[in-house]
């Protein structure tokens, strides 16, 4: 169940009295480019300052535990630049059910992603791998259990897509059009099943040969701070999950049953790289 953004205002006004956080100010931004979450920015008239509400739309509460553990443990620990959710109240539910943290607001400067300019600026790119090699570099036994911990199911994004989303497919069909045509065309070794059992054993077996604490790279920047090339097996999967990883967004989006410009600016934002890397063949062959 939706809730509309007077609700949420009403709901956070009450837990920022609850936990003596302060008194929300007039109104609560949207933020539309949030990572399978709904994002709403609000200040607190007492200090000034600006903090994040974020609204986990489909997810359970250990999950988001692990996160927040792991986000602790790289400020504290390996100084990276993120920042410990605020607790109390900590994970705390929404009448609707669905789970809320919040979390100090930073602000930045937002890459630009446009029809015309769909890459993120060079430098914010180079930051963001820096710090990637950095964290897929820790060699402590205490932290692989968080580091290896994954909640995107590749199998079962694609076999939603393809088989649970008729309503968004009559309502956007220029959009689910351009969807399909990445997944036709560019994710055929994942094969379309459904049974929840032999997803996994298949991920399983797609990953057996992968270095642990990696993830997805961000290449030669990348690899340069990790102190560790990317093996042949990374290589091979690199663009395959580019496109999972996009489509388990925006599957997201499409259940949030949103406002239909949201959708629209969302799902746009993310097709239009991942259009030009499915096009573009020796893309990441020129960047190995």
């Amino acid at each position: 169940m939706a809730l509309s953004k007077e609700l949420i205002f009403e709901e956070l006004s009450l837990i920022l009295m609850k936990y003596s956080l302060g008194k929300l100010s007039s109104s609560i931004e949207q933020i539309t480019d949030g990572w399978t979450n709904l994002t709403y920015k609000f200040q607190i008239e007492s200090n000034g300052k600006f903090y994040i509400l974020r609204i986990y739309h489909s997810d359970r509460e250990e999950n988001i535990q692990v996160e927040l553990n792991f986000i602790s443990y790289l400020y504290n620990q390996i100084h990276l630049p993120v920042v410990p959710s605020i607790d109390p109240p900590g994970i705390f539910l929404l009448t609707n059910q669905y789970y809320c943290v919040i979390f100090p607001f930073i602000d930045g400067i937002k890459y630009i992603n446009t029809p015309q300019n769909y890459l993120r600026q060079l430098g914010q790119t180079l930051e963001i791998s820096r710090f990637l090699g950095q964290l897929h570099s820790i060699n402590n036994e205490n932290t692989l259990s968080i580091c290896n911990y994954r909640v995107i199911n590749i199998v079962d994004t694609k076999y939603q897509l393809i088989n649970s989303c008729d309503k968004f497919q009559k309502d956007y069909k220029d959009l689910y059009k351009r969807i399909r045509k990445i997944i036709d065309e560019c994710t055929s070794m994942i094969p379309v099943i459904e049974n929840e059992f032999e997803q996994i054993m298949f991920e399983r077996n797609l990953e057996k040969n992968l270095p642990k604490d990696y993830a997805k790279q961000f290449l030669i920047e990348y690899q340069h701070t990790r102190k560790m090339s990317l093996t042949n097996d990374e290589w091979n999967l690199l663009e395959l999950y580019c496109y999972m990883t996009i489509f388990h967004q925006i599957l997201f989006i499409i259940h949030l049953q949103d406002n239909e410009k949201i959708i629209n600016e969302m799902i746009n934002e993310l097709l239009l790289p991942s259009e030009e890397i499915s096009q573009n063949k020796t893309f990441l062959r020129d960047l190995r």
